[in-house]
């Protein structure tokens, strides 16, 4: 290959012991330094030596030039071994000449190439590892928290960097932004779902890429270091009926049917974005589809979840609601037709429910903590509630929403008159909403105050 006349008047022939290959030491103009030039095959590699042009410095470059020619003829030579500092592209060229494959070390990754731009040519950690995961909610999941607090913070550090020390002041950084808790530590449960993130990429790259470094959580997770808040067990908030009903007041009227769509059935918000017209079949409820961020998927949390719900006189009344305005093939829409957004109920509607009504907040999970809480109240066959959860085990239910709730036994009477007799039946039968929703179904302005316990609401 024929060579610049610049750098021919700038270079040393260099011959190995055999004097059956020969390279060239390189000085070039632009910055005086001296580069190694040879073949491997037919694999040309010019490399810095990171010496300025010396005499003293053409000796030890020619030395060295000399030693790469003897290993590549003996078949001892090992260019990643070698040349350290080099470019992950000649390393890779390299490892492929000696059939296998290279590993660059953990000083040479970043977090942010191995997550997002890729390392040795392969696409990034979201695109190749993330991006193939089956569940929609996860991915969501990792990229927010990737985006929001992983990559910002250890974007430009190298694997080798990242270690116990450095994840544990990462950890103190955790906190708050921009709401009426800025400044404060992130709850427990919140911590601890950022650093599964970061310990599903650590796993990832330490095992593609046999890396023998320390895993930063032997170190967060030692006795000796108390570094991740404990978990505080929460049992589930559960509404007495007056503070359903007095939530339900202080609601837009056109919302007070999805909310209770969420009560009488136990359902979460993903479930009722996705719920369609043709899942209400023969007089129950198919919970078989969810929609989150207008990504539609029929696969819910676990193989339990996809579960039928009987549709006793209380629920007919609010689908008959929900389905007779709807104007797509889903039974929920907002106000506006557009289709049901389980953010938007959240924000705009249910917090403004809590600001009216001057209710403690709870979030809108709450409803089906409610659901369960109520029927184990009024002694619903627990085999009956299992399956309307959606759970696997009784045994789940009780730990979950068996705590006693401070004065719910004194609702009872409400609760079954508004959930109706016909609740606690095994089987509910009604028609469907296309075929029409029966007769008894309640108005949109039957809402007027209740008088429970003594005390108009």
């Amino acid at each position: 290959m024929a060579r610049n006349k610049d750098v021919k008047r700038h270079s040393v022939k260099v011959i190995s012991h055999s004097g059956d290959s020969a390279g060239l030491i390189v000085v070039k103009p632009e910055t005086g330094r001296l580069y190694l030039d040879f073949y491997r095959g037919d694999l040309r590699t010019e490399i810095t030596t990171g010496l300025k042009d010396s005499k003293e410095n053409r000796r030890a470059a020619s030395k060295n030039l000399r030693e790469v020619l003897n290993q590549i003829e003996s078949g001892e030579f090992c260019f990643a071994a070698r040349f350290p500092k080099a470019s992950p592209r000649l390393k890779a060229a390299h490892a492929n000449i000696d059939k296998r494959t290279y590993l660059p070390p953990a000083e040479t990754v970043t977090f942010s190439d191995y997550v997002d731009k890729g390392v040795e040519g392969a696409k990034g950690w979201r695109k190749r590892v993330l991006a193939e995961d089956p569940s929609d909610s996860k991915r969501i999941d990792y990229h927010q928290a990737l985006d929001d607090r992983l990559v910002p913070y250890f974007g430009s550090m190298t694997f080798r960097d990242i270690n116990g020390v450095s994840v544990e002041v990462f950890i103190r950084t955790l906190k708050w932004r921009d709401t009426k808790k800025a400044g404060q530590p992130l709850s427990s449960s919140r911590v601890r779902n950022i650093l599964s993130v970061l310990n599903a990429v650590l796993l990832s790259a330490r095992t593609e890429y046999d890396w023998n470094i320390p895993d930063p959580f032997d170190y967060i997770h030692s006795r000796k270091k108390k570094i991740v808040p404990r978990r505080v067990k929460k049992f589930p908030a559960v509404f007495r009926y007056g503070a359903w009903q007095l939530l339900l007041l202080g609601m837009n009227p056109f919302y007070r049917t999805i909310a209770e769509l969420f009560v009488f059935t136990g359902m979460i918000g993903s479930e009722v974005a996705g719920l369609r017209k043709k899942d209400i079949v023969g007089g129950v409820i198919q919970v078989s589809n969810k929609r989150v961020q207008d990504r539609e998927k029929e696969e819910l949390k676990n193989e339990f979840r996809a579960r039928r719900i009987p549709i006793t006189g209380a629920l007919r009344g609010v689908l008959e609601i929900l389905v007779n305005r709807s104007t797509s093939d889903y039974v929920v829409e907002m106000h506006d037709g557009e289709r049901y957004s389980h953010t938007r109920f959240k924000d705009n509607v249910w917090e403004m429910a809590f600001k009216k009504s001057g209710l403690p907040y709870t979030r809108p999970y709450t409803t089906r903590h409610t659901f369960a809480a109520w029927s184990m109240t009024l002694r619903m066959d627990m085999n009956k509630l299992e399956r309307l959860m959606g759970h696997n085990s009784k045994q789940m239910l009780y730990e979950t929403y068996g705590k006693y709730v401070d004065g719910l036994e004194e609702d009872t009477d409400l609760i079954l008159q508004y959930f109706g007799p016909d609740f606690l039946r095994q089987d509910a039968k009604c028609a469907s909403p296309q075929a029409g929703l029966c007769s008894e179904s309640r108005s949109e302005s039957r809402w007027e105050p209740l008088f429970v316990g003594g005390v108009t609401i």
